[in-house]
């Protein structure tokens, strides 16, 4: 008969394996978990895909390792794709220029975890242009181009906004 081990000990705490047989293939997996509801849990994960199961902190590990983030690195990376493409300079430009701004918004965030709303509120507060011309002032309160616009806009300084 294998060891029963429960509760905890003098020596240290109550480890949940998972352990079980799965298509002719033994799975002999310690949980990461305080718990027996936990573990639970991480069980059920596990018999709906035992090949894909991962544990909690695998499962960290893993989000650590795909994320996305707006650095300078992807953003040089991306730059360089676009002057591959043969984008023209103008272009350029006006992508590293938003960029940066949503660099500086979103520092640190996964782009995965960031949400339409917020990159909306993001380019709400800098200027809008139009066809490509420099930025504009806002319209006058009461005219058809103020009930159209986003609320809030602004004129930037000149010479720090895209072309």
């Amino acid at each position: 008969m294998a060891a029963h081990w429960t509760g905890k000990w003098p020596g240290g705490r109550t480890v949940f394996v998972v352990d079980r047989m799965r298509h002719g293939r033994r799975y002999t997996i310690p949980l990461d978990v305080g718990s027996e509801r936990q573990a639970l849990a991480e069980l059920a994960l596990f018999e709906r895909d035992p090949e894909g199961f991962a544990t909690r902190g695998e499962a960290a590990e893993q989000r650590v390792v795909a994320s996305v983030f707006v650095g300078a690195d992807n953003v040089q990376r991306f730059l360089d794709h676009l002057k591959r493409e043969k984008r023209t300079d103008r272009y350029r430009r006006n992508c590293r220029y938003y960029l940066s701004l949503w660099a500086e918004a979103l520092a640190g965030r996964d782009l995965r975890q960031v949400t339409l709303q917020e990159l909306k509120r993001v380019l709400a507060c800098h200027p809008r242009t139009s066809q490509g011309s420099a930025a504009q002032a806002p319209p006058a309160p009461g005219s058809r181009a103020a009930t159209r616009g986003a609320p809030g806009l602004r004129a930037a300084p000149p010479g720090s906004e895209p072309e």
